[in-house]
Protein backbone atom coordinates (compact mmCIF):
# COMPACT_ATOMS: atom_id res chain seq x y z
CA UNK A 1 0.00 0.00 0.00
CA UNK A 2 1.05 3.57 -0.59
CA UNK A 3 1.33 6.07 2.20
CA UNK A 4 -0.53 9.36 1.92
CA UNK A 5 2.68 11.18 0.99
CA UNK A 6 3.46 8.66 -1.77
CA UNK A 7 -0.06 8.94 -3.13
CA UNK A 8 0.12 12.74 -3.08
CA UNK A 9 3.52 12.65 -4.79
CA UNK A 10 2.23 10.32 -7.51
CA UNK A 11 -0.83 12.51 -8.07
CA UNK A 12 1.33 15.65 -8.30
CA UNK A 13 3.57 14.02 -10.93
CA UNK A 14 0.49 12.94 -12.90
CA UNK A 15 -0.98 16.44 -12.85
CA UNK A 16 2.24 18.19 -13.84
CA UNK A 17 3.23 15.73 -16.59
CA UNK A 18 2.71 17.04 -20.12
CA UNK A 19 -0.58 15.84 -21.58
CA UNK A 20 0.13 16.86 -25.18
CA UNK A 21 3.14 17.28 -27.43
CA UNK A 22 4.07 18.97 -30.66
CA UNK A 23 4.54 16.96 -33.82
CA UNK A 24 8.32 17.39 -33.50
CA UNK A 25 8.22 16.11 -29.93
CA UNK A 26 6.05 13.16 -30.97
CA UNK A 27 8.45 12.23 -33.77
CA UNK A 28 11.43 12.33 -31.44
CA UNK A 29 9.72 10.45 -28.61
CA UNK A 30 8.29 7.70 -30.83
CA UNK A 31 11.28 7.53 -33.21
CA UNK A 32 9.43 8.16 -36.45
CA UNK A 33 10.01 10.71 -39.18
CA UNK A 34 7.81 13.71 -39.89
CA UNK A 35 6.67 12.25 -43.22
CA UNK A 36 5.43 9.04 -41.56
CA UNK A 37 3.80 11.09 -38.81
CA UNK A 38 1.85 13.16 -41.32
CA UNK A 39 0.90 9.95 -43.18
CA UNK A 40 -0.53 8.54 -39.96
CA UNK A 41 -2.41 11.79 -39.31
CA UNK A 42 -3.74 11.88 -42.89
CA UNK A 43 -4.91 8.27 -42.65
CA UNK A 44 -6.82 9.11 -39.47
CA UNK A 45 -4.78 6.76 -37.28
CA UNK A 46 -3.21 9.58 -35.25
CA UNK A 47 -5.55 12.35 -34.11
CA UNK A 48 -4.22 15.89 -33.76
CA UNK A 49 -5.68 18.88 -31.98
CA UNK A 50 -5.36 22.40 -33.32
CA UNK A 51 -4.64 25.50 -31.33
CA UNK A 52 -4.19 28.34 -33.78
CA UNK A 53 -1.41 27.29 -36.13
CA UNK A 54 -0.02 24.83 -33.60
CA UNK A 55 -0.86 21.13 -33.84
CA UNK A 56 -0.77 19.00 -30.70
CA UNK A 57 -0.95 15.26 -30.16
CA UNK A 58 -2.50 14.15 -26.88
CA UNK A 59 -0.44 11.67 -24.91
CA UNK A 60 -3.42 9.30 -24.75
CA UNK A 61 -3.76 9.40 -28.56
CA UNK A 62 -0.03 8.79 -29.02
CA UNK A 63 -0.13 5.77 -26.72
CA UNK A 64 -3.26 4.44 -28.46
CA UNK A 65 -1.47 4.82 -31.82
CA UNK A 66 1.56 2.93 -30.51
CA UNK A 67 -0.59 0.07 -29.16
CA UNK A 68 -2.35 -0.20 -32.54
CA UNK A 69 0.91 -1.00 -34.37
CA UNK A 70 1.49 -4.64 -35.22
CA UNK A 71 3.82 -6.64 -33.02
CA UNK A 72 6.70 -8.00 -35.10
CA UNK A 73 8.11 -11.35 -33.98
CA UNK A 74 11.88 -11.44 -33.68
CA UNK A 75 12.23 -7.77 -34.59
CA UNK A 76 11.98 -8.47 -38.33
CA UNK A 77 9.49 -6.65 -40.51
CA UNK A 78 6.52 -8.63 -41.76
Amino acid sequence: MYSNSQTAETELRRRTAPRAMSIAQFCQLYSIGRTRCYQEIGAGRLPVHGCGKRRLIALEDAERWLRSLPVVAGGAEA
